[in-house]
């Protein structure tokens, strides 16, 4: 994988997905990627690491949160936008990797909590390719 590539976050069936160039490496087997974009005109960075058993995601902007995902475990993050500060519980129930020279998929699968209230199902799925020229 170039250090420069193509991320396509998706899986939230009321959120658009998240696209963009971003910045690339791995180090003892663990995949970052970080990047930037503007919605509305205002910028959010994103930062993403992951391996073969978790996957952890920063968005930082008007939206602020950190969600860690790792299989059979749970957490618990804060979900901060300029309507309130939500406590969201994250239990990864499936977690997989694929990895190939040119393209990396990670995606996992978990139940939520909100303010402590069983929520949703929910899923992430991060597409990373190699851009083309």
């Amino acid at each position: 994988m170039t250090k420069e590539c193509f991320v396509c976050i998706s899986g939230h069936a009321d959120a658009p997905d998240i696209e963009g160039i971003a910045r690339y490496h791995k180090k003892d087997s663990v995949h970052y990627l970080f990047f930037e974009r503007e919605l509305d005109g205002i910028p959010e960075r994103f930062s993403l690491r992951f391996g073969k058993d978790h996957l952890s995601y920063k968005r930082d902007g008007e939206v602020k949160t950190e969600v860690f995902l790792e299989t059979g475990q749970k957490h618990l993050s804060k979900y901060v936008t300029p309507y309130g500060t939500f406590e969201i519980g994250f239990e990864t129930v499936d977690l997989r990797l694929v990895e190939t020279p040119s393209r990396i998929s990670v995606s996992a699968s978990y139940n939520t909590t909100l303010n402590g209230e069983p929520h949703e199902e929910g899923k992430i799925k991060v597409e990373i390719s190699e851009v083309k020229v």
